[in-house]
């Protein structure tokens, strides 16, 4: 919805509280879960960046992004090089 928005010149305000919105449900390990009561996962996480980056607008250096990818980075650390969550 948020790249929607954007893509279709959607009022910046309601950009700006849909971002708040969706940063807010960044989980403890610093990715984002494809819904409610889900574990955060890489797909999820990465999609979220970049709308966040390319909709709202949050900058690389922002805390939130750094924790998401943090988060991607340690995933793949787990699952080793060259490895999917498919692999496993």
């Amino acid at each position: 919805m948020l790249l929607g928005l954007h893509w279709a010149n959607g009022e910046r305000a309601l950009i700006d509280e849909l971002a708040a919105s969706l940063a807010r449900l960044q989980q403890n390990d610093g990715g984002w879960a494809q819904r409610d009561g889900f574990p955060s996962d890489a797909y999820a996480t990465g999609e979220t960046l970049y709308a966040l980056h390319v909709a709202a607008g949050t900058p690389t250096s922002a805390l939130a992004y750094q924790r998401g990818v943090f988060s991607l980075s340690t995933a793949s650390m787990k699952m080793g090089p060259g490895m999917s969550a498919a692999d496993r």
